[in-house]
């Protein structure tokens, strides 16, 4: 069975918080194409992280983003980071500056 796809270009459940809530009302400010939206969220999905790095974008488009939003649209970014041989730390930082540290321990191969 084919699904249709519809003309909006925005996700059927886009998630809370952060700039996706406001990416609608934006758009509408500044006149952007409703399939620019899943545009920036392929590229975020792909692992770009900032705004300029969004080559799909049209420069202005990306210098609005970077004006409204900050330089990214993620609520982290790492702080610090520190790696020894079993284990893998990174502390992250919240855009109120809230650290959040993250602990990965791999285990022995046997």
């Amino acid at each position: 069975m084919r699904h249709k796809t519809t003309n909006s270009g925005l996700l059927p459940n886009p998630p809370s918080g952060g700039i996706f809530v406001d990416f609608q009302p934006f758009s509408k400010e500044f006149q952007v194409p409703d399939y620019r939206f899943r545009q920036v969220v392929d590229s975020l999905q792909q692992g770009s992280e900032y705004f300029e790095d969004l080559n799909k974008l049209p420069n202005e488009l990306r210098g609005k983003l970077v004006d409204r939003f900050g330089g990214s649209p993620l609520p982290l970014k790492p702080a610090f980071i520190h790696s020894a041989e079993l284990v893998d730390k990174v502390v992250f930082e919240t855009k109120s500056n809230a650290k959040i540290e993250t602990v990965l321990i791999a285990s022995p191969n046997p």
